[in-house]
């Protein structure tokens, strides 16, 4: 047991030393002021301002993995895998452009939609936020460059700044402006994340050139990142469908307030896997071709994954009510049962889906993560359609505790079979 002890606490000092303990606070700290500022809004308004802006928002959701045509994926794999500095920077160069040129699509698309889609005061929200996936594209493409290169230090630095330029603006702006500050507030968080990161992308500059890209590159890196883009989006619904079919089934958005309230906690605390993956994934690409390495670091990831998440799940089923309350006061109480059966739902595929589902990413398994989710989000509308009739808005929840545990099933059982026939495959290749 004593040797046991002394090699975890050895493998988490290294960890420590690898940045894992920065992008942990970073995501620790960026969580914490969105949820602070959340509560702030749930209280300030009322439930059916809310509910129009969840409205909104919640479309908007659908559309922000789109951003940048997912290019940010391309530049986490392919400019983690060892190559030259001159074809970094001019993949760099080429996701960048490439990224800005469909978002200004998406700026010029959103207002149209917004025409179609919604009444007057979630219209006007929903047009405000048509400028967010250039400044969001932006921001994300400069941090994500500071996790190829694993400074993760400044990516720490840049996103606690942003995240402290948020809720100063967001707290001054929603007072004098409700919602519509709120969502403007955005603008600045973006825009801060993009210039200190920018900034701290400049100081690693080694190299000034850059090759020529093959088409076949391009295109394949356009191709990863449309499939991880569309797995994305897939992904997305099942969080998203379910405030979309309570909107269109229940017609009250009070009862939209009530749930997306219950989600927020369990959102909120997927910064655990999330933050954790997010150190993990380049060294996840790097080794992509390692089978030996995959399989004894991918039991370590998942086993303190999972051990983190049951805990801080165990406390918030039992103390559900309370905390509902306290954060939000009694017109938000019925969130408390749908708020337990998203936690539970937090707790797999938090554990399992988010962690597998990255691995198959780096594997570049795009193709069947793809094919995963199109087919959870089918059994999740279907769901939806049924439990909501039968239950309101708690069978929502049931709908996406299900396809959770049928989605994180399928990606375990996947990988682990996908991982032995690459070991025999590797010893027939050894023994011939």
């Amino acid at each position: 047991m004593k040797i046991k002890i002394k090699t975890i606490k050895e493998y988490l000092v290294k960890l420590q030393k690898n940045g894992l303990g920065d992008v942990f606070i970073s995501s620790v700290f960026s969580e914490f002021i969105a949820f602070v500022i959340f509560v702030f809004i749930v209280r300030m308004f009322s439930k059916e301002e809310y509910g129009n802006y969840a409205i909104a928002y919640n479309i908007y959701g659908y559309i922000a993995v789109f951003v940048g045509l997912g290019l940010n994926n391309g530049i986490l794999q392919y400019c983690s895998e060892i190559r030259r500095e001159e074809q970094k920077n001019a993949i760099y160069n080429f996701t960048k452009r490439v990224g800005n040129i469909f978002n200004v699509v998406l700026m010029v698309l959103m207002p149209i939609l917004s025409l179609c889609v919604f009444q007057a005061e979630a219209q006007i929200y929903f047009i405000l936020m048509s400028g967010w996936p250039i400044v969001a594209y932006l921001s994300n493409y400069y941090l994500m460059r500071l996790r190829v290169i694993k400074d993760n230090r400044c990516f720490m630095i840049s996103n606690v700044i942003s995240s402290i330029v948020f809720i100063i603006f967001a707290a001054v702006l929603s007072y004098f402006f409700g919602i519509i500050g709120y969502i403007v507030s955005y603008y600045f968080k973006y825009i801060s994340s993009f210039l200190l990161s920018f900034y701290f992308n400049n100081r690693h500059r080694r190299v000034i050139g850059e090759e020529k890209l093959k088409k076949s590159l391009k295109n394949e890196i356009i191709k990863y990142s449309v499939v991880c883009c569309l797995t994305n989006f897939v992904s997305q619904i099942l969080m998203l469908v379910d405030v979309t079919c309570i909107n269109i089934f229940i017609k009250d958005p009070s009862v939209v307030a009530t749930y997306k309230a219950a989600t927020q906690i369990p959102v909120a605390l997927l910064f655990i896997p999330s933050s954790i993956i997010m150190f993990a994934f380049p060294y996840l690409a790097e080794h992509n071709n390692d089978f030996e390495w995959l399989k004894n670091n991918s039991k370590k990831l998942i086993a303190g994954v999972f051990l983190v998440n049951l805990l801080v799940s165990v406390v918030i089923i039992v103390f559900a009510p309370f905390i509902v309350v306290i954060l939000w006061g009694e017109k938000y109480a019925d969130a408390a049962s749908v708020l337990r059966i998203l936690t539970l739902n937090f707790l797999i595929t938090g554990s399992f889906n988010m962690v597998y589902g990255n691995i198959m990413v780096a594997i570049k398994k795009v193709n069947i993560n793809l094919i995963k989710t199109i087919v959870c989000s089918v059994l999740n509308i279907v769901l939806d359609i049924l439990l909501i009739g039968y239950f309101g808005s708690i069978g929502a929840s049931y709908a996406t505790l299900m396809v959770s545990v049928c989605s994180s099933s399928f990606a375990v059982i996947y990988f682990v079979c996908w991982l032995k026939r690459q070991q025999v495959t590797a010893i027939k290749n050894t023994e011939v």
